[in-house]
């Protein structure tokens, strides 16, 4: 629930006020294709490969973790900026 909250506000910083509400859809529904409409199927796949350990799934998980972590800094900084452009 805290990623969402957080999401939805640097999400709305970040895109122009006319296209709002179509740039936080649009790139929240890709995103929720690319990785949570693929991950169970990852999840399996990886489980097969270990032969039932889950080490391979919580590495899985970090890493898309830590590439969500490493976008933070090449988001813009909206601090000071007007919000109604």
């Amino acid at each position: 629930m805290t990623a969402q909250a957080t999401s939805a506000v640097s999400a709305s910083s970040v895109n122009n006020a006319r296209y709002r509400y179509t740039g936080i859809a649009v790139s929240k529904e890709f995103a929720a294709v690319a990785s949570d409409g693929i991950a169970p199927f990852i999840a399996a796949a990886l489980l097969a490969w270990a032969q039932g350990a889950y080490w391979p799934i919580a590495t899985y998980i970090a890493v898309l973790a830590g590439i969500s972590f490493v976008a933070t800094f090449f988001s813009p900084e909206t601090r000071g900026i007007s919000l109604r452009q």
